[in-house]
């Protein structure tokens, strides 16, 4: 991974995609740089959706979806 934006925060929105040979190796990386206000994963299973929210160290975390809460946005209750 030599790629510049794959060792610096970036201000703007930008997908970087990138394969794994497994599921330590996505969390090593994951959570290899102190950036991280969201990240988004994509799994089929459950068991894997789980291990991966309780893994990885963002400030916010969509799983199988595009959508994430605005931080701005407070919850009613």
């Amino acid at each position: 991974m030599e790629a510049r934006v794959m060792h610096e925060g970036t201000v703007r929105p930008l997908a970087v995609l990138s394969s794994f040979s497994g599921f330590d190796e996505v969390v090593t990386e994951a959570n290899r740089l102190p950036y991280g206000l969201a990240s988004y994963a994509y799994t089929r299973s459950a068991k894997t959706a789980n291990a991966i929210a309780a893994a990885v160290e963002s400030g916010m975390i969509s799983i199988t979806t595009q959508g994430l809460a605005l931080p701005e946005v407070r919850s009613a209750g």
